[in-house]
């Protein structure tokens, strides 16, 4: 009988063995994310409901900004005649129509029929007049009724009164001058404006303008 085979060494066994490998936990991280985001929440919502608005002292900074940049008086310095230098405490006169009229063209900048309404202003009437154009004549009754749509969405939110004002050279026009108008003002209040004004006015000659009223 041959001798028996040596037994090999226990180290070798076990360097045979398939051992699992541990896999890294690579979205480990999101569990300590989710914990301080919620621990951030919950401290600005437990900051939220304890806090109280001091109104005063709100009150009082909005104030300030609102008379630093939005002033209803100026201090202008004066020269009185015979006497010393001063200064003089005036009511601040803002003329908000030009404003309203670079804000309307450039909202109309490219309209098919408004793009080069123009305006001329009226200081004594504190009115702004534009001249309808006279591609809004060419267009049928729908596209008329859209154009003054477009121009009614743009003054929607105004707070100064607008109007349609109808200038009739012949007294026995004034009818057709009255229906035009209301028309007119209709179609520029369907977008959700307040009551536009439709007017007609005797003059030497027949016009149809936008009227803006600096209130």
């Amino acid at each position: 009988m041959g001798s028996p085979e040596a037994a090999p060494p226990a180290t070798a066994l076990w360097q045979e063995l398939d051992a699992p490998k541990a896999a890294p936990r690579r979205a480990a991280w999101l569990f300590s994310f989710v914990d301080l985001t919620g621990i951030l929440v919950g401290f600005f919502v437990l900051v939220y409901s304890t806090q109280v608005i001091d109104l005063g002292a709100w009150h009082r900074l909005s104030g300030g900004f609102r008379a630093a940049f939005n002033p209803e008086t100026a201090v202008i310095p004066v020269i009185p005649a015979g006497q010393a230098n001063g200064v003089a405490v005036v009511a601040v006169q803002r003329d908000v129509l030009p404003y309203l009229d670079s804000l309307l063209r450039n909202r109309l900048k490219g309209d098919q029929v408004w793009d080069a309404l123009a305006g001329r202003e009226d200081k004594a009437a504190d009115e702004m007049l534009y001249t309808v154009p006279a591609a809004l004549w060419t267009l049928d009754r729908a596209a008329q009724q859209a154009a003054w749509q477009r121009l009614g969405a743009v003054t929607r939110a105004w707070k100064n009164d607008v109007a349609v004002r109808v200038s009739v050279g012949e007294p026995a026009r004034l009818r057709d001058g009255a229906r035009v108008a209301a028309i007119a003002a209709a179609d520029l209040a369907g977008v959700g404006n307040k009551a536009v004004l439709g007017e007609v006015v005797g003059a030497k000659m027949d016009a149809i303008e936008l009227v803006i009223k600096g209130n």
